[in-house]
Formats: structure tokens, C-alpha cells, sequence
């Protein structure tokens, strides 16, 4: 890294706060502002949640009967989570609280699911949480930091002991062994600084989590790891801290005093209707450095999910989360999604499953059903690999743009023509249900008959729409035809093909109401002018048993073969005019390349040594047999080794 990189990075941080008025010498420009948090703003608040939840499935249970007898269960029942750079919340709503304001305390019981646990340490003496002497400030994590990063922890609250009379904790496990402990006044147990463990966070934050635990089978016990810092708790006579290392480190025992399906099944007995709601934490399992292993929730959740449904009565699942789950859907009554919706997530929530607005949220991403529906993490060919609604062609546990409403929906009228510069799509929707509700109207389109792999449909426009029963609406949508281009790889731009483009209308990717064709002019293919510009590794048509890799520190693409094996390149129609004698590629680590065109072997290359690190990068020749005309070209690798060109002489 440079200065110069330093400067422009530092240019581009003090633009925004100079753009923002940080540094003018008046008060801030919006210091006078009146209106704040005023009922208008709530009523915003409100409708974004509530405009965000997707109702998945649903066999009739919402919305919920006004006289139902509700048991709210799970991790995240009475949770408002921040998300990663969220504002302060005025106000947070709940589920829980959302189904007490709309249905009446009376209607509603709640179980959270937490194993409590006891910690016995090798004396047989348990983990103890000390009162505080309620002189403290509030807890770390309450003030609602704009950035987690910046929460710090506190010192200022006695650190944990052993005692006899140990601490009833609540022990929540967000998967991966990945565990909070929460004392009974709500306080998370928290490292600071100083290494002592204390009860002092209102919830998980920090960019390095410290309220995240670990128990390792250890010995006749566990080893409680602390994950923000790496070390095992030991307990000192001045309290509980982090150890040196592991031979230092406290053997614990954890004696469960209540199972957490054992309280759902308890309040799930007396219920007509069972809302689980589970999710992630984002502060824990919801950013990047932390990638899961799998789609399905949990195992902690899994198990209140089943005992939730083994009490017999109705079961709707309510996921907050992030991100996408696996889930056995026909397992549920119903099943919903939202993200975490901010202060007024739980009221829009309960106004939902109440049927006080009928839901129109639509899934921004494939859901898919099993974990083998999915790729290698680290491939990155999204065509190759038959990835996203783009290209899958599996089916889905709920596809793009799914979302059903408490109405339903007609399509009818489909028109298009094609103008300068556009084609012109229009249609008509109709409420053919008894409620008024949102519907969101999608078109996506399709290249007919493509010269290279094109998405099976692609998202081009949607609009949602509010309609009484019974209403009608005409939809139009004006698609520029740059919408229907793609991404040239042969020649480094974007260029619209021509021939006969299919335009879908429906309610999702996969619930295609309606359809035409149209015919467009374009840029017909043309082979690559390889010996000219070359090849960028990154530009193949098809690849096996590769990756691609970062070229250098800071930009730029490079290929090489997955896990340091073999791995093959396709690169179609490459046109070496009247020939070429040799070839020459930029490579960085230590491997072999054999080349063919149109399957005859053409040339075989090699490093001398491997190069000084992954981005040193060094250019490795050989001649180059029969290249002449329109060939396809065939690069197999093998070793360690990173290409980022191929280029050609003679």
C-alpha cells in the first residue's frame, strides 16, 4: 500500500463528512429540525415492516382467528435485533409485545426456548453472577451505537465469582457450538479488557464479538472458550477471567435445570396456535468473515421447532433473519420472513399474522432446499456452477420473487411492442380476492435462441400495486432494450444479441401468469480478437475444477485450479487471423499449463520455480503450433498456479 492509496481513501471519508456538515463552523443543519419522532414518522416505520414480510406458505391458518389462543416461542420471539449499521432505536417492538398489544396479554403465552443452565466448576462450586450496586450506567450495547464496532466494554461492574449458590444463566446456541449466556436480569455475559467476564451487555455487539462463548468437551468436563479473545475462562480469586492458555483454564460442568423445548411444549399445550420465531442474531452469524455451513436453522432451534410442532396444534414459523434457511415447509400451518425490521418489526409482524394488512413482502433471493443445491463456498462461477434464479435449474424451496397474499390475483392484457430504444410492456391485474392488499407485478425476460449461456429468465421491471376487491389496474412498463443486453466476455462490453426475446408476467420467477415474444435487431457474435487484445483469464466460456481468485491485492482477476489440482479453461471462437507462433501467459505461483486448440495439443508451459508469493507475477512462453483462424482454445492447469492472461506474438 501506497500514500497515494492512503490519501485517496482518506479523501473520499472526509468528502462525506464535509458533504454531511461535520466540519461547519454553524451547528449542524439540521440542529433546529422540529419534527422528530413524530406520528408520522412511526406510521412510516410501521408500514416499511410491515411491507417487508413475505408470507411463504400458508394452508389457511392466516389470519389468525380473533378468539385463538397464541403461544409466541423461539430465540428471537421478544427480540428487536439491530442489524449491522443501524440507527438508534427510539423505540423497539417485538413479536411478542406485537401479539400482546393486538390480541391481549389474556390470548397470548410465551415461552423462549433458552436452555438454563448452571455452571459447576471442578470444586463443585458454580459460576455466580454478583449483584450490582445499581450505580452503573446502562448496559453495553443499550445506547444503540450507530456502529457496533464502536461498543466497548465495561469495567465499572463486579466480574463473576464461584460461589455455592451459583447463577441460573440462560444458554442460547446460534450454531456452530456458537453460545451467549444471559443472566437473570437480561444482562449478556461480557469480556472486557481487562479479561474479567462480567454480566454486563444489553446485547451481542463489537466487530469482535464478546459476548460469544464456546463449551469444549474437555477432560471429564468443558473448557468454556471466550471467541472474542480465543482463551478459556478460568475462575481467580479476584473473579472470573480469561486464561493464559488451556492448562490454566477452569474444567466446567453444565447441570440444566430447564431444557428449552421442554418450556415450549409447555405453553405450546394450551395454545390453539404455536408462532415460533426464529432467525439469526446478525451480530453474532450475520456478516461477512462469518460464513455458515449450512441453510437449515440451529440445532437449538430445530429442537423447539419440533417440539413445538409435537404438541398437536397448529404451527406457524416466523423467520427473522438475515438471510435464507432450508426448512421442511409442509412441516408448518404457515411460514414468513422478514429481515430485522428496525422499531417497529413486532407490531408489523403480529398486524400481519392478524390479517390487519395483508402481506405483499417478495423474496429478494432463492431460497433453496438443501445444502446441495448449493455450490463449493469459494465457486464464484454463478453460470458454470447453475447458480441464483438466473440459472438454477433445480426447484427451489421458494423462488425469487416469491410471496403469496391474503387475495388473490388475476393477469390479463398482455401487450408488447417494440419501439425506438424500448420495448413497451403492458397488462392488467385484478383482485379477484374479498380483501384489499399489494400486489407486486414482475416481468422478466428471456433470449430465445442465445449464442452463449443467458439467464433461463432475468428480472426486467415490477411494481407493486394496492387494489380493492374486485379493482383493476393497468401495469405498463417502458424496458430499455440495454435491459435484454449482456455482458460480452469475447469482446469486453455489452452488447444486445438479436433474435427472438420471450417476456414473462407473473406474480414470481417461477408463477408465470402470462407471455409473449418479441423479435429484436442487435450485434450478432463475433469471434474473439485474441490476437490483438489477447485473453483475460477471467473471460472463459466454461471452466471445470477452477476458481477464480483475486489478482492482485487490490484488483483484477485471476484463475487457478481448485484446491492447487487441475482445473480446465474454454475459451470459444478465438480468431488468430492469418496465425500466431507463440503464446505467453502472466502467472504467479509454481504449476504447468498445456494449451490445445480445437482438442489437438498446441503447447505445453511451466514455471522454473515457484514465484515469490501469490501476486508476483511472471510471464512464461513457448511456441505455439497451427494457430490460425477461428479455433476454440483449451487451457488445462495443474499446481498452485494463478493465470491472469494469455497473450500472443508472431
Amino acid at each position: 500500500m501506497t500514500e497515494t492509496d492512503v490519501d485517496t481513501a482518506v479523501r473520499r471519508q472526509l468528502s462525506v463528512r464535509f458533504r454531511l456538515g461535520e466540519f461547519d463552523p454553524d451547528p449542524a443543519p439540521y440542529a433546529g429540525t422540529a419534527d422528530f419522532d413524530t406520528p408520522e414518522h412511526r406510521e412510516l416505520a410501521r408500514e416499511a415492516a410491515e411491507q417487508a414480510v413475505v408470507l411463504l406458505g400458508n394452508d389457511g391458518v392466516l389470519p389468525l382467528a380473533p378468539d385463538a389462543r397464541i403461544a409466541v416461542v423461539g430465540l428471537l420471539a421478544d427480540e428487536c435485533k439491530l442489524d449491522w449499521y443501524s440507527g438508534t432505536l427510539i423505540h423497539r417492538s417485538t413479536p411478542l409485545e406485537g401479539l400482546y398489544e393486538r390480541f391481549g396479554a389474556a390470548r397470548v403465552s410465551f415461552a423462549e426456548g433458552v436452555d438454563r443452565v448452571l455452571l459447576r466448576t471442578g470444586d463443585g462450586r458454580f459460576l455466580h453472577v454478583p449483584p450490582s450496586d445499581g450505580s452503573a450506567s446502562g448496559a453495553r450495547g443499550a445506547e444503540g451505537a450507530l456502529d457496533p464496532a464502536l461498543l466497548a466494554g465495561r469495567t465499572d461492574l463486579p466480574p463473576l465469582t464461584a460461589a455455592a449458590d451459583g447463577t441460573e444463566l440462560a444458554l442460547a446456541d446460534w450454531g456452530e457450538g456458537v453460545l451467549t449466556l444471559r443472566a437473570p436480569d437480561g444482562r449478556y455475559l461480557s469480556v472486557a479488557e481487562d479479561g474479567f467476564v462480567r454480566a454486563s451487555a444489553d446485547q451481542p455487539g463489537g466487530w469482535i464479538v464478546q459476548e460469544t462463548f464456546r463449551l469444549e468437551p474437555h477432560g471429564n468436563g468443558h473448557l468454556l472458550r471466550h471467541l472474542g479473545t480465543g482463551r478459556p475462562v478460568r475462575v481467580a480469586a479476584d473473579g472470573v477471567k480469561v486464561a493464559v492458555d488451556d492448562a490454566d483454564a477452569e474444567i466446567f460442568e453444565p447441570v440444566v435445570t430447564e431444557r428449552g423445548e421442554d418450556a415450549v411444549a409447555r405453553v405450546a399445550a394450551g395454545a390453539d396456535v404455536v408462532v415460533v420465531v426464529a432467525g439469526n442474531d446478525p451480530h453474532i452469524n450475520g456478516r461477512e468473515t462469518e460464513d455458515r455451513t449450512t441453510l437449515r436453522l440451529p440445532a437449538h432451534q430445530e429442537r423447539l421447532l419440533r417440539a413445538a410442532r409435537a404438541a398437536g396444534g397448529r404451527t406457524v414459523l416466523a423467520l427473522v433473519s438475515a438471510y435464507p434457511y432450508a426448512v421442511d415447509a409442509d412441516a408448518f400451518s404457515a411460514v414468513l420472513w422478514t429481515a430485522h425490521g428496525g422499531q417497529a418489526a413486532g407490531t408489523a409482524l403480529a398486524r400481519v399474522l392478524a390479517g390487519d394488512v395483508s402481506p405483499a413482502g417478495r423474496l429478494p433471493q432463492t431460497w433453496y432446499a438443501d445444502d446441495g443445491d448449493l455450490p463449493d463456498l469459494l465457486d464464484y462461477d454463478v453460470i458454470g456452477g447453475r447458480q441464483t434464479y438466473l440459472y438454477f435449474e433445480g426447484t427451489p424451496l421458494f423462488p425469487f420473487g416469491h410471496g403469496l397474499s391474503y387475495a388473490s390475483f388475476g393477469y390479463a392484457d398482455l401487450s408488447a411492442r417494440v419501439g425506438d430504444g424500448s420495448v413497451r410492456v403492458s397488462f392488467t391485474v385484478t383482485n379477484t380476492g374479498d380483501v384489499t392488499a399489494d400486489e407486486v407485478a414482475q416481468l422478466y425476460g428471456r433470449a430465445e435462441e442465445p449464442s452463449v449461456p443467458r439467464p433461463r429468465r432475468e428480472l426486467l421491471a415490477h411494481r407493486r400495486l394496492t387494489l380493492a376487491p374486485g379493482a383493476t389496474a393497468e401495469v405498463v412498463f417502458e424496458v430499455p432494450l440495454s435491459a435484454l443486453a449482456f455482458w460480452d466476455v469475447a469482446h469486453g462490453r455489452w452488447r444486445l444479441e438479436p433474435g427472438p426475446y420471450a417476456l414473462l408476467v407473473g406474480a414470481s420467477s417461477e408463477d408465470v401468469r402470462l407471455s409473449a415474444t418479441v423479435t429484436l435487431d442487435g450485434e450478432p457474435s463475433a469471434p474473439r480478437p485474441v490476437r490483438e487484445r489477447g485473453l483475460a483469464a477471467a473471460d472463459f466460456d466454461e471452466q471445470s475444477g477452477t476458481e477464480i481468485v483475486d489478482r492482485t491485492r487490490t484488483a483484477g482477476d485471476a484463475v487457478t485450479p481448485a484446491a492447487g489440482a487441475r482445473g480446465e479453461l474454454l475459451y470459444r471462437a478465438c480468431d488468430f487471423g492469418p496465425g500466431v507462433t507463440g503464446v505467453t501467459l502472466t502467472v504467479a505461483g509454481e504449476g504447468s499449463a498445456e494449451i490445445a486448440l480445437d482438442g489437438v495439443p498446441a503447447a505445453a508451459l511451466a514455471t522454473d520455480a515457484p514465484t515469490p508469493g501469490p501476486y508476483d507475477y511472471v510471464e512464461i512462453g513457448a511456441p505455439l503450433a497451427a494457430a490460425e483462424g477461428v479455433r476454440d482454445l483449451r487451457i488445462r492447469l495443474r499446481g498452485t498456479l494463478r493465470l491472469a492472461h494469455v497473450g500472443f506474438s508472431g
